[in-house]
C-alpha cells in the first residue's frame, strides 16, 4: 500500500485486514504501531470505521477484516526525506532513536526528543 505516489479520493473508505487496519489506526506507544502508521499518518488521518466479519462476505475470506476510512492531511508535510527518516528509525523494532537515526547525523542537543527514546513511543 503506497499512499506517496497517487492521491486518494477524499475521503477513501477501505476494508483491510483486521492486523492491517489495527496497524493503521494505532495510537503512539500501542504494539501495532510502526513504520506503516506513521507512513500513512504523513499524508492521510486513519479512522477505524467498523469491523466486519467473514460472515458477511461470500465466499467469506479466512481472516476477520475492519473498514477503514483514511482523510487526505492538509497541508501534507514537504519533507522528502521524512521518508527514509521513518524507515531507519523503524528498521528495527527495539532500536532507540540514536541508534536507528546515526547515518542522518542528527545533534541531539537541540533537540526536545532524548535519543534513548524508542520509535513507537512517539507521536
Amino acid at each position: 500500500m503506497m499512499f506517496t505516489r497517487k492521491k486518494l479520493k477524499q475521503p477513501t473508505i477501505a476494508r483491510k485486514s483486521e492486523e492491517v487496519a489495527a496497524r493503521l489506526c494505532a495510537p503512539p506507544g500501542a504494539a501495532e504501531y510502526g513504520r506503516l502508521t506513521v507512513s500513512v499518518r504523513l499524508f492521510y488521518g486513519a479512522e477505524h470505521v467498523l469491523a466486519a466479519p467473514p460472515e458477511g462476505f461470500s465466499p467469506p475470506p479466512k481472516v476477520n477484516s475492519a473498514v477503514v476510512k483514511l482523510s487526505r492531511r492538509t497541508p501534507p508535510p514537504r519533507a522528502p526525506s521524512l521518508p527514509a527518516v521513518v524507515a531507519a528509525a523503524f528498521s528495527a523494532r527495539r532500536k532507540m532513536l540514536g541508534n536507528g537515526l546515526e547515518k542522518f547525523s542528527v545533534d541531539w542537543r537541540g533537540a526536545d526528543i532524548s535519543p534513548r527514546r524508542r520509535p513507537q513511543t512517539l507521536s
